[in-house]
């Protein structure tokens, strides 16, 4: 076994440590929408599976790649596991685009959002409010993948099912400044609220999502009324109950679009 000498050199044991996402919300996020996206496709086979394995080392190799953008250098535990979750995504995304060239879609989707977030980074921008919603329509895109790789085809709903997941799923940015810095952050989540309403609205009327989803709309729009009624008690909570309770409510989502859908 190699060990750590005087030059600081990683032992074996956390070279091979694998380089896993501390955003738990993201990982929740992830495995939702691909649940979700299976369950509409109404099946589970090997493309399915493969698509699980893609998009997941895809969402972990943004840990060594921000880490290497942002100390700006090579580090050799961070350029193994970018190899490795690198090598899993592009095999596996280049498999299942042979089987389903449709995916390209949401491949081209899915790389401009990665650009943005690793530009994001070098700039020093990580946690900027486009960024951060960039990031959130790129984990949602767990929901078209998994049911082109399921089912082979695109539904006319996924284009504003996606967009509906990223507006629902995105307020957590918002809800989370608030626990952090207070009533400043709170006009930032009503505007965020409203341009909902206007998106989910616009995709109903150009007939790209079914009128009954809108009523899921109440479940960031109830959690924003509660923020907003007990902001000082909401203040209190351990990121930990406010990931809890984020979880709970992304549960609660998938189901109600698996009611109406």
């Amino acid at each position: 076994m190699i060990t750590k000498n005087a030059s600081n050199k990683p032992t074996q044991i956390s070279l091979f440590r694998p380089l896993l996402s501390n955003e738990h919300g993201g990982s929740v996020i992830l495995a939702v929408c691909f649940v979700l996206g299976s369950w509409l496709a109404k099946s589970w086979n090997w493309s399915t599976s493969i698509a699980l394995v893609t998009v997941f080392a895809a969402f972990e190799a943004q840990v060594p790649l921000v880490s290497l953008v942002r100390r700006r250098q090579l580090d050799i535990r961070n350029r193994l596991w970018a190899v490795i979750y690198g090598t899993i995504t592009i095999v596996g995304a280049g498999w299942l685009l042979w089987k389903h060239p449709i995916l390209v879609r949401v491949y081209a989707v899915g790389a401009l959002v990665l650009i943005a977030h690793i530009w994001g980074v070098f700039r020093r921008q990580r946690r900027n409010v486009v960024n951060e919603l960039g990031l959130f329509a790129g984990l949602c895109l767990a929901l078209p993948t998994a049911f082109i790789a399921t089912s082979g085809y695109m539904a006319d709903y996924l284009l504003g099912l996606w967009l509906l997941s990223t507006a629902v799923f995105s307020q957590s940015i918002f809800t989370v400044r608030i626990r952090l810095s207070g009533d400043a952050a709170i006009p930032g989540a009503v505007q965020h609220l409203v341009s909902s309403y206007i998106i989910v609205t616009g995709l109903i009327v150009t007939n790209l999502l079914r009128a009954e989803l809108v009523w899921l709309l109440l479940i960031p729009t109830t959690k924003l009324l509660y923020i907003l009624q007990r902001t000082d008690r909401y203040r209190q909570l351990r990121l930990a109950q406010i990931g809890l309770l984020e979880t709970g409510l992304a549960i609660l989502y998938a189901l109600g679009v698996i009611y109406y859908i």
